[in-house]
């Protein structure tokens, strides 16, 4: 019985030293750290079987996606080219803000202030329903055909 209860220590000390050494999170590796050696005879076989480390490859395979991403990105910076606006160079807020949104600022592009509920519901009734916008026509269809033809989408809908 001793030599079980010590084996049960053991294993929930190597198993602590594991999940410190390989969790992705820290708050994960404090509590299996705790548990593993507070409790061993219940959280051994639970850290085994839920906590291990089932991502693995996880990396590489959004390292993957992220070439993709990339490639999209700037298929669509490309097409997007004809529609930015020069950044006035005296504007340091501009420069700014470029560098921070890593993106250049787009024309055609509108806002609509909703000051109360009535007017909020009436727009996103009128997007959700497919008609335009109670906004100005610049950014509409003839807009989103060229861009969507440059990239090489659907350009219906």
């Amino acid at each position: 019985m001793v030599s079980l209860l010590v084996v049960f220590h053991v294993f929930g000390f190597l198993s602590s030293v594991h999940a410190v050494m390989t969790n992705r999170t820290a708050q994960g590796a404090i509590a299996w750290g705790v548990s593993l050696n507070t409790f061993p005879y219940l959280a051994v076989p639970l850290y085994w079987v839920f906590g291990r480390n089932q991502f693995e490859g996880y990396h590489e395979s959004w390292k993957e996606h992220q070439k993709e991403i990339a490639a999209l990105v700037a298929q669509v910076r490309t097409a997007l080219e004809p529609f930015n606006i020069p950044v006035v160079e005296r504007l340091p807020h501009y420069q700014a803000l470029k560098k921070l949104a890593h993106t250049s600022f787009l024309r055609g592009n509108d806002v609509e202030l909703l000051v109360d509920g009535k007017a909020t519901f009436d727009s996103k009734r009128s997007s959700a329903s497919g008609s335009p916008p109670r906004t100005s026509s610049r950014m509409r269809p003839s807009w989103r055909h060229s861009v969507l033809q440059r990239c090489g989408g659907s350009t219906s809908g």
